[in-house]
């Protein structure tokens, strides 16, 4: 954890700014605190910084698993279990290959996907340049390296999942502006009119209640600060895309364990890899490029099997995935100003909105 993170911060539970930081142990340049404790002075709750992450959930979260009569902090833990699981299996992989000749090639395809998705060009690109911005449900961190390329000057990672985190604070280990916490998005860990800009990719139609997860982004926007996030809808969705995800497989094996759902994505990946993308890479190797465009997920091709199996287990592994619509959107970003949702490229919903 770098100090100045410190700035940014505010107690999750009685939303105190007054923090104070108790250093245990720096990294070997002096730079970062690997370990120590940041205290609340309003309500005196201690949050661990451990492995340089400081560790802000709310209180709620504290017990290892939440009563029954608890459904909302129940249902959290799960996914923060469930993302836990995902990242730590992902990230060991993807740490072998970060030297590797594919790095290269994840990264254009990670700048492909930060500008599909949010449906940004180049103006709108030039909003990140010197500015505080949030990766909400940063996840592995691959966003965040985008945000730092186009100009941000801070980027804030949170994210649910420690595993997540920790191969973010890897991945991004030699770029000196991006800083990580651990906290709930409903209860963000974050100081109020802090943030120039929020996107989120993928990641509020995880949460149990998506309106609430929206609802807690406006007051961490600075004066005319910017929110663009992209989210499931299956208005105007492509046959293709709304296939893919997978919607009646999800009903059969929600109750599996996360093992069990991996398993499955493993041998579904090697099908799909065998049957449709090895074809598509042939055409590929031949010259034939301009006619494998015209195919669905044709960008898949550059993955290899890990990836593959992954993306599958991102569908099933979720314990909950809202399909919102257009209306509700509109609904929950009804207190900001210059609200827009669009579904471009069909495969989804990206609303950009802004503070007054």
């Amino acid at each position: 954890m770098r100090p100045c993170l410190l700035d940014f911060l505010a107690c999750p539970d009685c939303r105190s700014e007054k923090l104070d930081l108790h250093v245990e142990k720096y990294d070997a340049g002096g730079r970062e605190i690997e370990e120590g404790s940041i205290t609340c002075s309003g309500c005196k709750r201690s949050f661990a910084i451990s492995l340089g992450i400081p560790r802000m959930l709310p209180a709620s979260f504290t017990a290892l698993e939440a009563p029954a009569d608890e459904l909302p902090v129940a249902g959290t833990l799960k996914t923060m279990q469930g993302y836990d699981f995902q990242h730590q299996r992902q990230g060991h992989y993807l740490s072998e290959r970060e030297s590797g000749a594919d790095h290269d090639s994840d990264l254009d395809l990670t700048r492909q996907y930060f500008r599909k998705y949010l449906d940004l060009d180049e103006v709108q690109l030039e909003a990140l340049k010197n500015r505080i911005v949030l990766d909400l449900g940063c996840g592995t961190g691959r966003f965040m390296k985008m945000a730092h390329e186009y100009g941000a000057s801070e980027v804030i990672g949170l994210d649910l999942s420690a595993g997540g985190l920790l191969f973010a604070k890897s991945l991004l280990k030699d770029v000196n502006n991006c800083l990580f916490v651990q906290g709930n998005i409903t209860s963000p860990p974050l100081r109020q009119g802090v943030v120039d800009l929020i996107y989120s990719i993928g990641v509020l139609h995880h949460l149990q209640f998506p309106e609430e997860g929206f609802k807690s982004l406006k007051p961490l926007l600075s004066k005319q600060g910017k929110l663009w996030v992209w989210c499931y809808g299956l208005e105007g969705m492509t046959l293709v895309y709304r296939l893919s995800h997978l919607i009646w497989l999800r009903q059969i094996t929600k109750g599996w364990a996360l093992e069990r759902k991996l398993g499955l994505c493993k041998k579904m990946g090697f099908l799909f890899q065998l049957l449709y993308l090895y074809p598509l890479y042939g055409l590929k190797k031949l010259g034939l490029s301009k006619i494998i465009q015209h195919f669905p997920y044709n960008e898949w091709v550059s993955l290899d099997r890990n990836d593959i199996v992954y993306l599958f287990f991102d569908r099933l592994q979720p314990p909950f995935t809202h399909y919102l619509t257009k209306d509700q959107i509109l609904q929950y970003l009804a207190d900001l100003q210059h609200v827009s949702v669009t579904n471009t490229f069909r495969n989804g919903w990206v609303a950009k909105a802004e503070n007054a």
